[in-house]
Order: structure tokens, then sequence, then C-alpha cells
């Protein structure tokens, strides 16, 4: 009966398994196909192959081959092998597949890009820092560069503004110069002076170039740094990727300035003129910041790409849309941007291709009410019973000044750069390539007539209309020679550049528009009995120049490495026999832990030692510097009838004697790498001489240019020295479990060597120009460049026989400031103006911390810097009575009350340029923290994703600092850096974000 029953199940069961073979077969399908390099095209043997979502997978054979039956529905492949990066492909409808593999790059085999090529980071011998694309896009800025604070050693990059649009100001290896200290950038090789106009998410990665050894292949303009910028681009048989990204967020005021309310400003005025205020219980408390300031004002962005290519074509097209409104009212960005890169192998030997940047944004521009806000007397209200704007002591209404303000601006920009590229005699490449940046910009500004004080008015509606354009052509050619034989290898390139710029911005003003209403603001509204117009021609002028260049990388045996390079700049802002500069450069590099002798350490693996020197410049000055000019607005009344007849007459002086700036600099790093390069540092030593500064010098009246003329001189010599840091560690505890950590820091001592005298009051040159017309900035021979200048201050005067024991201003009394007779005449004067402080900080830092376990991810990041001073000018430019800061709470009321805080007594003592306005300006910030979650495989398949994640970010979360402003992240040019005089605040940001592709 057993054996029956057996039987019986055995033949019930085999049809069945036959129906389910059957049914599987049905079902399944097979594929095949090749893994290959990307790079070699070589196959490989053993990579896994598996279908996504399922334990289904093979590996491929001895020659790159496979072959899987996949069930039918399966979306996607997941291949890997040792060395290379993971790649997801697509199954579709498709059968036999040709997939290629991209090497991993870590430490010191990462590929670098400089100019006019790139090079394996291991033969590099210049000092050059990367940040890739991942990290660009955690800061939802208009700008990419703001996302580089704390992330690169050797920038100092400030906010300087927070106001919507607005670029940070970026200093390379210190203040090298006395005028524009811009560094260049280079994107997808068009030189441009920002990237205002580039979507982070398009950006592959950013290379810093710092030493002369990187830098001198770009010789005029490289002494400031240049930031190579690469955008994305497809690939060689990739299937395409669409990517979509999405941000929504809002913005809060990080703090508030603490000002005086409406009973201690009473207080404060019984102070200064007894019996103002008769019943403090009666007056208002107005807060005028809150008043300014919106709440929660959103920013969003939209950015949609899609990248692929095959064997002929590969292609990467992104769109964009950047909102930022403004937590001041009328303050909003908008911008909208459209990225297209493009190659075609037209031949094996032959390859055309385009790079192509277009973008529009529209500002909105608020006026200036935060300085508006900070004076305006708490005790008055913005509107009177019958709710028009009521007059506000101080410096105005702010939010009439908001209401009366319709200022907006629109510009269109355009980079593009249209290359061809020809191989020939195997390892020779000739690429010609056409770069151009146009730029048309046109600001509408409108002010109609209203009334609000005597102070607050306009009499007459107005409506100016500003036109700019500037274009810039450059035309490349070069040919590149790489060549790897035996233990050698060669990388030269050599080529010949030419470029034009043209600029103009007119200016055309008319009054009197027959209305207000916005359809109206147009020239030709005005009333016709009543014509008003006024031009301002602006500023218009044309430069061109020619270069020629030379670089040789030469490696052996990937142990000793060597570079020289060599520009020269011809420019049209100098004479005929003074255009060229010359530009020279040279490195060495030693790959010690290559050499046969270096010892099995136990930890460290890679060390390598570079230096370099070199020779780089700078001509970023005006056009105009070199000619004397006339002014056409000057006109003589004469004739019969007597009448006002137009002329000219000589304006302005120039200098036909002018050559270059060039910046000498030496360079010594180390690079290391240790536990299997888990943990990599790189530090670098940099000393750079700039001489030849140009800089505008007062000149004597007796040389007959008229008062308060300036020159352009070569007159100044500027010393940079320091230390960078760079240094990481990465580890992989499981295949599910990473995390790094990466420290930046970096040194800077800025010394003035020397400045050329015309005069006696050459020997300091004054900036800092403050609105009362009082200059607190110095540069002269043994400090910093703009540092602070003032009275220091020896505490209060704390009675009468003080006051005639120690010199003071005559308009000085007791409950004053006391200041230092610092040469001892016995008198308080300019002369005993001393350094007080320096806007240059000693230390600039940046951490970042990241981990992640499966799909979840947490990254912080943080930033700072130590050891600058900034200078609170908001405080000090008083015209008459304003509000007053929290500090004045300690103030002077009587002998022995302070010794730190000043009488409120009106008088303007207590206003010079002193260290009393002076405030520390380190900070530490938590710059971002962001946690994200990649939604599951099993997700991604329902939904035809190949990918997908949320995220939550917060930037500018916290800031430590001692400063009483709202930001300490200040600014500005070389002679007035770290001056508040009223900043547009950075706001802190909380988004919510995602990130998908297919």
């Amino acid at each position: 009966m057993k054996q029956y029953y057996t039987c019986l199940k055995k033949l019930i069961l085999i049809p069945l398994l036959v129906l389910m073979a059957m049914s599987l077969n049905a079902q399944e399908r097979t594929i095949s196909g090749v893994v290959s390099d990307a790079q070699t095209g070589e196959t490989l043997p053993g990579a896994n192959i598996v279908v996504k979502g399922t334990q289904r997978g093979t590996i491929t054979g001895t020659q790159g081959e496979f072959e899987l039956k996949i069930p039918e529905g399966a979306d996607s492949l997941v291949i890997t092998f040792i060395g290379y990066q993971k790649s997801t492909i697509r199954i579709a409808d498709k059968s036999v597949f040709n997939i290629k593999l991209q090497r991993k790059v870590t430490g010191l085999d990462e590929v670098v890009v400089i100019g006019y090529g790139t090079v394996k980071k291991s033969d590099l011998t210049g000092s050059v820092s990367t940040v890739k694309s991942e990290e660009l896009t955690k800061i939802p800025s208009s700008n990419a560069l703001e996302a580089l604070q704390g992330k690169i050693s050797g920038a100092q990059i400030s906010s300087g503004s927070g106001e919507p649009g607005s670029n940070p100001i970026v200093r390379v290896r210190g203040i090298g110069t006395l005028n524009n200290a811009n560094p260049i950038y280079v994107v997808d090789g068009v030189i441009v002076d920002d990237i205002s106009f580039l979507s982070s998410n398009d950006i592959q990665s950013v290379e810093l170039l710092k030493d002369a050894s990187a830098t001198a292949i770009y010789g005029s303009r490289g002494s400031n740094g240049v930031f190579i910028i690469t955008t994305k681009s497809g690939g060689e048989n990739i299937e395409p990727q669409i990517t979509f990204k999405t941000e929504y967020g809002v913005q809060q005021l990080e703090n508030k300035i603490d000002l005086l309310n409406g009973r201690e400003f009473a207080m404060a005025l019984n102070d200064i003129s007894p019996g103002t205020i008769n019943n403090l219980d009666a007056v208002a408390n107005y807060d005028w910041q809150d008043a300014i300031f919106r709440e929660n004002p959103v920013i969003q962005s939209y950015d949609l790409s899609v990248a692929g290519g095959n064997d002929k074509l590969n292609y990467y097209l992104g769109t964009g849309f950047f909102d930022r409104e403004g937590i001041i009212p009328k303050s909003n960005f908008k911008r909208y941007n459209l990225k297209l890169n493009t190659k075609y192998k037209a031949k094996d030997y032959l390859t055309f291709g385009a790079n192509i940047s277009g973008a529009y944004s529209n500002d909105d521009n608020a006026p200036n009410v935060v300085g508006t806000a900070y004076r305006a007397w708490p005790i008055d209200t913005p509107y009177d019973e019958n709710g028009n704007f009521a007059e506000v002591r101080g410096n105005g209404n702010p939010l009439a000044a908001i209401e009366y303000t319709h200022n907006y601006s629109k510009t269109y920009r355009l980079v593009g750069n249209l290359f061809t590229e020809i191989k020939f005699l195997d390892d020779f490449r000739f690429k010609s390539s056409y770069q151009l940046d146009m730029s048309h910009g046109k600001n509408r500004n409108f002010t109609p007539e209203f009334y609000v004080s005597a102070t607050q008015q306009n009499p007459r509606n107005a409506l100016s209309i500003d036109f700019t354009e500037d274009r810039t052509w450059i035309w490349e050619n070069t040919i590149n020679y790489d060549k790897e034989f035996d233990n050698h290898t060669i990388n030269a390139v050599a080529g010949f550049t030419a470029q034009e710029r043209y600029f103009e911005s007119p200016t055309v003003t008319v009054y009197r528009l027959v209305r207000e209403d916005p359809l109206f603001w147009y020239f030709n509204a005005t009333l016709t009995d009543t014509v008003d117009v006024s031009n301002n021609l602006g500023d218009a002028y044309q430069t061109s120049m020619i270069s020629y260049l030379f670089r040789t990388n030469y490696s052996y045996k990937k142990r000793y490495m060597a570079t020289v390079s060599f520009r020269a700049d011809g420019s049209s802002k100098f004479r005929e026999d003074k255009r060229y500069g010359y530009f020279p450069s040279f490195a060495l590099g030693w790959n010690l832990s290559n050499e046969p002798f270096f010892p099995e350490l136990k930890n460290i693996n890679k060390i390598k030692l570079r230096g370099s020197w070199g020779i780089v410049g700078n001509e970023k000055i005006s056009w105009f510097d070199r000619y004397s000019l006339f002014g056409s607005q000057y006109g003589a009344v004469f004739g019969d009838p007597e009448k006002l007849q137009p002329g000219a007459a000589f304006f302005s002086a120039g200098n036909n004697d002018l050559i270059w700036e060039s910046t000498k600099q030496a360079n010594f790093g180390i690079e290391l790498g240790a536990f299997r390069d888990k943990l990599t540092a790189e530090i670098d030593y940099y000393r750079k001489l700039t001489d030849d500064i140009l800089v505008l010098l007062d000149v004597p009246g007796f040389y007959g240019y008229g008062s308060f003329q300036q020159v352009r001189f070569n007159a100044a010599s500027v010393l940079n020295s320091g230390v960078e840091m760079h240094v990481s560690y990465k580890d992989e505890i499981s295949d599910d479990l990473r995390y790094s950590l990466n420290l930046t820091g970096s040194t800077v001592h800025n010394e003035v060597m020397e400045l050329g005298a015309t005069t006696p009051t050459d020997s300091v040159i004054y900036g800092g120009a403050l609105s009362n017309g009082k200059r607190v900035t110095a540069t002269r021979v043994g400090e910093s460049i703009g540092y602070f200048i003032g009275y220091e201050v020896d505490g209060i005067f704390q009675n009468e026989q003080q006051l005639e024991q120690y010199p003071h201003l005559t308009d000085q009394d007791v409950g004053d400031l006391r200041y230092v007779d610092q040469n001892g005449d016995g008198k308080i004067t300019p002369d005993d103006r001393v350094k007080i402080g320096s806007p240059i900080p000693d230390f600039t830092f940046g951490m970042g911390f990241n981990v992640s376990y499966k799909g979840l991810s947490l990254s912080v990041d943080l930033q700072g810097q130590v050891g600058n001073e900034l200078y609170n000018a908001k405080n000090q430019t008083r015209f008459s009575v304003y509000n007053f800061e929290g500090r004045v709470r300690d103030r002077w009321t009587g002998e022995g009350t302070s010794t730190t805080e000043p009488e409120l007594d009106g008088r303007a003592g207590n206003y010079e340029e002193s260290e009393y306005f002076i405030e520390d300006g380190s900070y530490l910030r938590l710059r971002t923290a962001v946690l994200s979650y990649d939604l599951p495989d099993r997700w991604m398949k329902g939904a035809g994703l190949t990918s997908a994640s949320l995220y939550l970010r917060g930037t500018n979360i916290l800031t430590l600092t001692k400063y009483s402003g709202y930001s300490p992240d200040l600014g500005g040019s070389p002679l007035s850096a770290g001056i508040d005089s009223g900043i547009y605040p950075i706001t802190s940001i909380y988004t919510l974000g995602l990130n998908v592709k297919l």
C-alpha cells in the first residue's frame, strides 16, 4: 500500500513539475552581452551581474561575456567589479548589452583638471584643490561658490550680503593687490569673471589652482587664483538617464540686532536733552526690524537634466529654475538657466563639440532699509491716524522707502564654447575653440511723486533706465602631445589665444511721466510741454589681448615629476613697448613611496613631495588709466545773446608708463596616504610676493591736474605667506555602514613691503570711506592691506580732574571716550590714530562629517574663521540722533558707573574713528546639516525609477560669534573689507528636497 501511494504521488507530481517548468520558461527570456573597461576597452572577466531586486545573477567569462535568463518584467541589471564603479543598466526590450564600467579613482589615482588638460593626481606637481558635485549642491544658492565655504583650503569665501542673487567675495591665498583681487573662472574652457549663470546641479567638479605652477598657464589672470569648473556631460554607449531635483524651503532671520525699545530710547533722549519726553509710559514701542523683515520667505528650485550617448554622440542637457524671495520685501531673485554639452565624433580622428550655458535672471532691488530701520526711532510708528505714511525720525520711514521703490533688473547671459578637435600622428591632438561670453542687462527704476516728510520726499516722478552690453570673444588654438613609453610619461601643450572685450553702459532718465501706472514706465510717456531728460553715457571701453602659452609635464617611473610652463600676454591696457608680460613657472615632484627602497610601513602607504616657483600677473585695471581724459559735462556762457554753450575740459590725468603687476610665488607641499588611503592629507606652505602693484595715488596740486586728483602708478609690493592643509578620513565598516571626516584649514600673513610715494602723503593710503566722510582703513609698509585705523580708547573721562589731566578733543567732556595721545604732543590729532584691527583672518577652517547606513545618511558641515576684526560703521555714522544699540544700557551716568560705555551727550567727540567701533569677527557656523533617505529598490521598481531620495536640510543653522551685527561673514574690496554699514542679513534656510533618476 505504501508503495502504491508513493507511485501515485510521483504520477501526480511529474506532470505538475512539467507544467511549472513550462510556465516558468514562458515567463523568462535570455539576454547576453559583454562587460569591458570604459577607458581601455579591455574585457572584464569575473564581473558580477545581478537582476535588480532578485537573487538571480551570473558572472562574466574569460572574455567578459555573459548570458543570463531573466524573469518577465525584470527592470534593470546591477553590474559590479572590484576597482570599478557600480553600474545600473535599464533592460527594457534589449537582449544584447555592451556594458562599459568606469574605474574607481581615489586618492593619488584621481584625475585632476588643470589648465588646457588633465593629469593624474599622482603626477601633479602644483597645488590644486578639488570639490565634487555632491558637495556643491548642499547649499541652496544662486551661486555655487557659496557651497565652497570651509570646503577648500587656501580660499576665503565671504557671503558679504544675504541679498538674493548677490555674489560671494573670494580671496585666494590672501590679498595680493590693491585693486581687483578677484580670481578668474574657467567654465568648460571659457574664461569668465563669475559663475552666477550656472546651476550647481550642472557642475561636475571644481578645481582651484593656487600655486604659480598651476596658474602660470593663465599668465596675466592667474595671480588671484583660478577656478576651473567642469560641467556634466554624457558618455559613450550610455542609456539616456533623466534626473529631476526639486527643493522647497523657507528662510528665517537668524538673529536680530539688539536695539533700544521705545521706553529705553525715550530715556536715552532725556539723557541727551533732559525733559524731551515727559511721560515715559505714553511712548510707543515699535520694532522696526520686525516691520521690514518678512516671516518665512520662500526659496525653491527645480532642475531637470538628461544625459546619454552612443559611440558617435554624447550629450548632456540641463534646465533649471531658481526662485528666492528676499527677507526684505521687493528684494526677490529669479533665474532660469539652460545647459547643453555635446560632443560628436565624426571620424576616429575628428571630433566636434559645444558647451553652451544660457541664463535669464530677474531681480527686484529693494532700497537699503537695513540702515534706515537700524536708525529709526522706536517711539515713532509708520502710519498716521489717516493710514498715510508718517514721518519717522532718525533716517526716514523704512516702510515708505520700500513702498515707493520700483527697481527691477533683467539680465540675459550666454556663455558658449564651440570647438573642433583633430587627432594626428597617434599622440598629437589639435584643438581650436571659439568662446563667447555675452550679457545684456536692463535696469528700470521708477520713483513716484510722494511726500512723507521734508527729508523724505520726491517732488516729481522719475524713470531711469540703464542698459549694459558686455561682450567677450576668445579664440584659442592648442596642440597637445600625450605619450607613454617604457617608464616615461609626457604631456605637453602649446597654443595661441586672442580675445577682445567690449563694454558699454549708458543711462537715460526722464521726469514727469503722464501717469505713474507701470503701463506708462516708458520714455515717451512724459508730458509733452514739460519734457525733462538727462543722459549719462556711463562707461564704455574696448580691450584686447593676445597670448602664447606652453606647458610640459614629465614623469619617470611614476616617481619623479617635472612641470615647466610659460605664457606671454600682450594687453591693450598698456602702451606698445610695455604691452607684454612674461610668466614662467617650474615645479618638481617626488613620489617617495614608489621608490624600491621605501620601507613596508604598517600604516603609511603613500608619500609625495612637491615644490614649485613661478610668476603670474594681473592687469585688472581700467582701460582709461593710461590716458588723460577730457570731460564733456562742462559749458560756458557767451555769444550774443548770451547762452550756455556745450564744451569740454580736462577731467582726469593718466599714466602712460604703467606696466604689469607680477606675483612671484614659491610653494612646498607634501601629500600622505595612510591605512590604505583611508586617511589622506595634503599640507602646503606658500610664499608669494606681488610687485609693481597698480594703485591709485594722490598727486600734489602743483602737478597742475587740479584738486583731489588720483593717478594710477606701479607703486606697491605685498607679501602673502601661510600654510594650508586638507585632511580626509574615509572608512567602510560594512557594505551598509560608511563614514568620512574632512578637515581644512588655512593661515595667511599679509604685509605691505613697499609703497611708492610720489608725495609724503602717499606713504599711507587711506580707504574705507564712510558716509560721514571719514576713512577708517589704512595701508602702509609693515602692515596688512586695509587695516583699521583710529584712536586707541583708554577708558572714560570720569571727572573734571581727568579731563584737565589728559589731552582731549575740543568738543569732549566728562563721560566721553578718552583717546590715547600716541605721540605725546599733548593734543589729540589725526596723527594719534594707530592700527586698531585687521579684517584679514589669521585662520580659516572647515569640517565636514558624513555617515550613511543602508539608505539613510547624515551630513554635517561647519565653517569659520578666527583672528580678524570688524568695523561697526553703522553705529558710528550719525548725523543726528538715531536709535542706539543695546550696549548703551551700560552707559556712563556718573563717576564710576562705566569705564567702557560713554555718556549719551549728542557731542561728536565719541563718534571719531576709534577702537570703540571695533568688534571681534571670529565665528563658528553650523553651515549645513542634511538628512537624506534613499527610497527602497522595491519601491523604485514599481514606479519605474532607477533611484530616488528625500532629504531635509538646514543651512546657516547656528553661528557662534561675539559680533553684534546680523552676520560676521563680511567681505569687501581690498581697501574696504570688514566694514558693516548695514548689510543685508544672511538667513537660515530650511528645505525639503526630492532627487529622482529615471
